[in-house]
This record gives C-alpha cells, structure tokens and sequence, in this order.
C-alpha cells in the first residue's frame, strides 16, 4: 500500500507556484525589486536574483523583450502544471465513505438479522438501531479496503467496540474499544483509527451503557477510507 505523505507534496507544490509567480514578475516585467519575501529566495538564488548586465551590451538586461515573453509564457505553462499536480495530490489525500455490501446483527436472544441492522446504514438520521441486550453487527465489503476512520452521528446510549478481520482473525480496531456514546452531540463525531487497517470485513459490538441518563437508539455509523490506494488484499 501506497505510503507518500501527500501533504507534504501539496505544501512544496504551493510554495513552487509562489516561487514561479515570482520568476514571471522578474523575467517579463523586470520587476526583481518590487517582489520581496521569502517567496523569491530560491529564485533569485538559482537564477532570477541574476540581473545580467553585460558591459560590452551597455548595461542592459541580457534577456530580450521577445525572450523575457517567451520564458514568462513558459512559466505561466508551468504554473498550469503545478496546479493540475495540486489538484491531483488533493485528489489523493481526499477520503472516501465505504458502502457496506452486507450487515447483520445478531444477540444472544435474536438470530442474525440483515433488516434490523440496516437503520445504521440507511442514511435516515431518523431510523435508529436500539438493541436491548449486547448486540453484534458484522459488515461485509465487496472488497479488501483500507479503513482509517469511523463517523458516528449523535449520541447513543452504548458502548462501542470495533474489530477488523486481518487473515481469518478479529482484531480490535484501536482505538475503538468500549468507546461511550452518550456524552457526544447531536452532529457527526469522527474516530480516526490509530492505524489504518485493510479488511473486508467489520464486526461492530454494541453493550447497553447501564447508567446512561436515557435509552437512545445509534442512528447512523460510516466506514471512511483514506484517499486513492494501491489495490489491497488481507
């Protein structure tokens, strides 16, 4: 699996552009004097801080009015291509929510049951899933993914543990573990996980929190995955 840091290429690719506008203000315009900052230093280090003056040319600028135009439009292509490389690496760190392809939920007193479990999954912040007894609920995906956080929407009068299936076995999925659900708010609550895990299978276990204020059904819960991956398998 892919392991870049896309936001440290995003912050270098800003900072070219910033070093770019800079090298086009001095080559077209001439305006070396009137760009300060740190913006310019590798510029004016590399090239651009050179104002070449040739004494057998009368002290003036080497660079031609047609060749300071034709490096400027150079750069301004440049410039275009960092920022598709910018929108690409934003593309790349951009997480995505993962449709579960089955669920069940089961207890010790209910056989697995696909229909009850499906108000955790429904995208109806009005449907909740309210088991009176520690329940299971076991998540299957079309495919291996890499899982780096859970969204869980509003408060819940639970307890919640996660585990992953990594090659045949449950492992609990960290920091997930006997997480309270019933001191959060009414919006969405991310979890990230303390390291990524790539499975295709989830198992959810749910234990009524016994002094919780009130009994309040979990109404929705999402699986993210980080941005484009290398396929994957467990």
């Amino acid at each position: 699996m892919r392991n870049a840091r896309p936001g440290g290429c995003l912050d270098w690719l800003r900072d070219m552009r910033l070093h770019l506008f800079a090298a086009i203000a001095v080559v077209f315009f001439d305006k070396r004097s009137t760009i300060s900052g740190t913006a310019t230093a590798g510029f004016r280090v590399a090239f651009f801080h050179l104002k070449l003056e040739s004494a057998s040319a009368g002290g003036h600028m080497l660079f031609s009015h047609k060749a300071r135009k034709f490096l400027a439009a150079l750069g301004i292509l440049l410039w275009a291509h960092i920022d598709a490389c910018m929108a690409f690496a934003a593309f790349q760190t951009a997480s995505f929510k993962l449709a579960p392809r089955s669920y069940s939920a089961r207890t010790a007193s209910a056989a697995p049951d696909a229909d009850v479990a499906a108000s955790l999954f429904d995208h109806n912040a009005e449907s909740t899933y309210a088991p009176a007894e520690p329940a299971l609920v076991d998540v299957s995906l079309d495919k291996a993914q890499v899982i780096s956080e859970f969204r869980i929407l509003g408060s819940s009068s639970y307890l919640l543990s996660a585990q992953a299936q990594v090659n045949g076995q449950w492992q609990d999925a960290a920091p997930l573990k006997n997480l309270r659900l019933d001191s959060f708010g009414s919006q969405w609550h991310r979890h990230p996980l303390k390291k990524p895990v790539a499975t295709k299978a989830i198992r959810l276990q749910l234990i009524p929190a016994a002094d919780a204020a009130a009994s309040e059904g979990i109404r929705e819960i999402e699986l993210w995955s980080p941005g484009q991956q290398e396929p994957v398998s467990v």
